[in-house]
């Protein structure tokens, strides 16, 4: 019980750790904000910056002492048998420096390499590099192909930099074409707060800077101008909702290991009852309060300590098992779980056996002891009372459990039976994304028409189709259209 028990608490921390607790491997994360644009008209808070606002915003030192921008990329390696996509991110090099990223292998991106059509390069994972090139040494001498176009090997970053994600196989220079563009908003900027400026005081002044901007903008960009401003969030492991939720799940096994102490502290009254006659002995030959006391919490330790390693077992099974189903990246038993596993098995120890040792302490032999003490197998009034209460409180939290776990599966499957409005049964997808300099924007609608007659042709395809994005696809896509005829919504105007 108490393997189980330590065992599923330690695999939710370890999970609750990687995800929310563990520090950000980055200089001065606490200093670190995400600037992110909010429309509240059209009910978006979207991550995104223009370049305009990602040049303008660099240049408020009095707000931030350094800052960054990344995009994702749709390139593909070419120039091998079997193209495919890549995870690619366009990364500043401000942001690599503000972020402390050291090549393991190689150099950063020069000044040169980040202006609009300047020459290529690209840094690898380590990673990609071990599982693509096998750690050749001689890899910043290499080049390849993204999307037709040769892209020389920089450097290399060590795996702890896993930026954006743990997916990210390399990063590109990020070249703008117009830093003038008012129209996109597909940069993620970072920043780091100035000296002397806390997180309340930028978020003011962010905001008395949006309004600002607003006003001088007001004929040119009348969307941006309608609700929209900038906003700050902490940089943080991940977001609010996935915190929120672990941290209940957390609490929940929390609850079920107290079940388990006092499972185990009942079983541990029983024991001692039993012993009554053999501990009266040794305090009738001068054994001490402390002594039976400390005899009676050795056990429980050593009872505890078995109990921790098999949890530790137990532990890897349940973040192996978060780490195909749960959030990424996967958790791991780092050296601060192993430590909490090893504090909560003391914790449990003193939970379920501190009450057997205070009570044995407080017992005073005294003569015809032994006597009284051979013919008494039962537990005493106090602790028949003591379990009374363990039975209670054990049955309460539960009861509470059952409920809170009963409502939890109901709520799932009422969500799994909301119609989505579409079947997704038997339908495949794919992504495919083109390189833009062999296929502009007038080819485009000729390659997929022909895609999709090629694939309607495949024995077994009934149907086929393209779009921008999938229904509860990642990413986002708002834009406004007017209706002929028809007043446009004042959102739009």
């Amino acid at each position: 019980m108490l393997g189980f028990g330590i065992g599923i608490c330690t695999a939710v921390f370890s999970a609750l750790y990687s995800a929310v607790l563990k520090p950000l491997p980055y200089p001065e994360p606490d200093r670190l904000v995400v600037v992110q644009n909010s429309f509240p008209d059209l009910h978006s808070q979207s991550m995104g910056a223009s370049p305009a606002g990602y040049f303008n915003l660099g240049k408020r030192h009095e707000l931030f002492a350094e800052g960054g921008a990344y995009y994702f990329l749709d390139l593909n390696l070419t120039g091998v048998d079997v193209p495919r996509k890549v995870n690619a991110v366009a990364v500043s090099s401000s942001l690599l420096h503000m972020l402390g990223a050291q090549p393991l292998l190689g150099r950063s991106f020069t000044d040169l390499e980040q202006r609009y059509l300047g020459p290529h390069a690209v840094i690898l994972s380590e990673t990609y590099w071990q599982s693509t090139f096998g750690r050749d040494p001689q890899i910043l001498h290499r080049a390849f192909q993204l999307n037709g176009e040769l892209y020389p090997i920089v450097g290399v970053m060590p795996e702890s930099f896993a930026f954006p994600d743990a997916v990210t196989e390399m990063w590109t220079p990020m070249a703008l074409r117009d830093p003038a563009d008012n129209r996109s908003y597909l940069l993620r900027m970072y920043a780091r707060l100035a000296p002397g400026v806390d997180f309340g005081q930028a978020s003011t002044r962010i905001q008395q800077l949006s309004r600002q901007i607003a006003i001088e903008n007001l004929q040119a960009h009348t969307l941006q101008s309608h609700g929209w401003s900038y906003f700050l969030k902490p940089l943080a492991r991940n977001d609010e909702a996935v915190a929120r939720w672990l941290w209940i799940l957390f609490g929940t096994v929390v609850c079920f290991l107290l079940i388990v102490c006092s499972n185990v502290a009942g079983l541990a009254l029983v024991r001692s009852s039993e012993r009554r006659f053999d501990l009266a002995v040794r305090m009738a030959l001068g054994a001490g309060r402390w002594r039976v006391a400390r005899q009676v919490l050795t056990e429980v330790l050593r009872l505890t300590c078995i109990g921790g390693i098999a949890g530790l077992a137990i532990a890897r099974v349940g973040v192996a098992l978060f780490g195909r189903y749960g959030p990424a990246p996967p958790p791991s038993l780092e050296t601060p779980v192993f430590w909490f596993c090893v504090a909560l098995s003391l914790l449990t120890a003193v939970i379920y056996g501190l009450y057997p040792a205070l009570q044995w302490s407080r017992t005073s032999p005294v003569p015809g002891g032994l006597a009284d003490v051979g013919h008494q197998r039962s537990p005493g009034t106090a602790a028949r009372r003591w379990q009374q209460r363990l039975i209670v409180a054990q049955v309460g939290v539960a009861t509470a459990l059952l409920l809170c776990g009963g409502l939890l599966i109901h709520s799932l499957v009422r969500l799994l039976k909301t119609p989505l409005g579409f079947g997704a049964g038997a339908v495949v997808t794919m992504n495919i994304s083109l390189p833009r300099l062999r296929y502009p924007a007038e080819s485009l609608a000729g390659f997929f028409n022909a895609v999709l007659a090629q694939a309607s042709a495949i024995p077994g395809v009934d149907a086929v189709s393209a779009c921008t994005l999938l229904p509860f696809g990642w990413g986002e896509n708002k834009n406004t259209f007017e209706i002929i005829g028809q007043p446009m919504p004042p959102a739009a105007r």
